[in-house]
């Protein structure tokens, strides 16, 4: 009896076993990753199922695709108005002498800078997706290097929120090469910077800070801001999520969209780097952007 059921439980281990290899590969995905199931790996018996499946998530990812033409295309859209609106009220402004016509400029001036940068946000976040990923061309670039001309195309934007922003000094001392998409990459570290000059609050310092760590290439933004809670460091990649207790606690013009952090995930992630955050003593944040050496792959 104990024989029989041994042979029956390996006869079935072996017919199941095609099963079990599909749910594998399905149960590695990235959660985005659309592309059709291999009808080879499964069993005969399965393949209406897989086809199924398969039709099932080509429709979706054509829906998905759907979905971002029509963020990017409204985006590019809204860009013109906006920027005449932002340029019209702050002719206005210069103009009045009128105390309450002021404010309420002052309010409308704000409202249009909020949905200008959502809506910038939202380009360079359809330029992440994997459609427009794969369209962007790829070369070798020194990573210090594009970090010491982001940091100085910022400087202005941080003297005008007075954050004193600068480069650590040895980060200019040795090149460190990667192979990716040199856009996308200098829109992460955008985005990591005007976070920090955007948070830390007046009279802080922001320090930005190339330099190599085994195979990989590191890009350190410290800021002596509030900091963001360790319990809350998972959050603030999730998209429209924001976290402005810090921002609010100091008085601070808070009109970020929640984009940011997901942006430079979803870049990072794509070049097969990572993304880290990491509480700094007394106070303050470092965010780490980690992307391998030489060569980057992308997916």
């Amino acid at each position: 009896m104990v024989l029989m059921s041994m042979i029956v439980w390996a006869g079935i281990r072996a017919g199941l076993a095609p099963l079990e290899r599909m749910r594998k590969q399905v149960e590695v995905r990235a959660p985005n990753d659309l592309a059709p199931v291999q009808l080879e790996t499964a069993p005969t018996e399965l393949h209406s199922l897989v086809v199924a499946l398969n039709s099932l998530l080509a429709a979706v990812q054509s829906s998905m695709a759907a979905q971002r033409r029509f963020i990017s295309d409204a985006a590019h859209q809204l860009r013109t108005p906006l920027a005449g609106l932002k340029s019209q009220t702050e002719l206005a402004l210069k103009e009045t002498q009128d105390p309450a016509l002021k404010a309420r400029l002052e309010r409308v001036h704000q409202s249009a800078s909020r949905s200008a940068h959502l809506v910038t946000q939202l380009l360079t976040l359809a330029r992440a997706e994997p459609e427009s990923h794969a369209a962007l061309g790829r070369t070798h670039f020194d990573l210090a290097r594009l970090a010491q001309e982001v940091t100085a195309d910022l400087v202005p934007r941080a003297l005008k929120a007075g954050v004193d922003l600068g480069l650590s000094e040895d980060s200019s001392a040795m090149a460190l090469p990667v192979h990716g998409h040199a856009l996308l990459i200098k829109e992460a570290l955008v985005n990591v910077i005007d976070n920090a000059i955007r948070y830390a609050g007046r009279g802080s310092e922001v320090t930005v800070r190339a330099h190599a760590h085994g195979a990989w290439a590191v890009l350190d933004v410290d800021d002596s801001g509030p900091g963001i809670e360790a319990a809350q460091h998972e959050a603030v990649f999730e998209r429209f999520v924001r976290l402005s207790a810090g921002a609010q606690s100091l008085g601070l013009n808070d009109d970020g969209c929640g984009l940011g952090l997901a942006i430079v995930k979803e870049i990072i992630e794509r070049h097969a780097g990572s993304v880290r955050l990491q509480s700094l003593n007394p106070q303050g944040l470092r965010v780490s952007l980690q992307l391998p050496k030489d060569s980057l792959t992308t997916h």
